[in-house]
């Protein structure tokens, strides 16, 4: 930090601690309702969960997103195209 930045505030530093913890919590329900449905999944990604990986080729953004954003984008397009194993072989 320079000497001419101002250090957060405490709103600001616990809005900030909010934000990362409703994330976690978002990922939290996102894993579970994905290990929820191994039951329910193929033992292989169907042909268009594959071909929507496809958004992931481009440029990366030239600025931060917000985290809610791209952990829907992982799961939305990811999870799909996952195979699963919740058990051991």
């Amino acid at each position: 930090m320079s000497l001419h930045e101002q250090s957060p505030t405490p709103v600001a530093m616990t809005a900030r601690l909010d934000e990362r913890v409703a994330l976690t919590v978002e990922a939290a329900h996102r894993g579970a309702a994905y290990l929820a449905g191994t039951t329910h999944r193929g033992i292989a990604p169907t042909a268009d969960a594959i071909a929507r990986l496809e958004a992931f080729r481009r440029p990366l953004q030239e600025g931060p997103r917000p985290g809610e954003d791209v952990l829907a984008e992982l799961d939305d397009l990811g999870s799909p195209a996952n195979t699963v194993q919740a058990v051991g072989r």
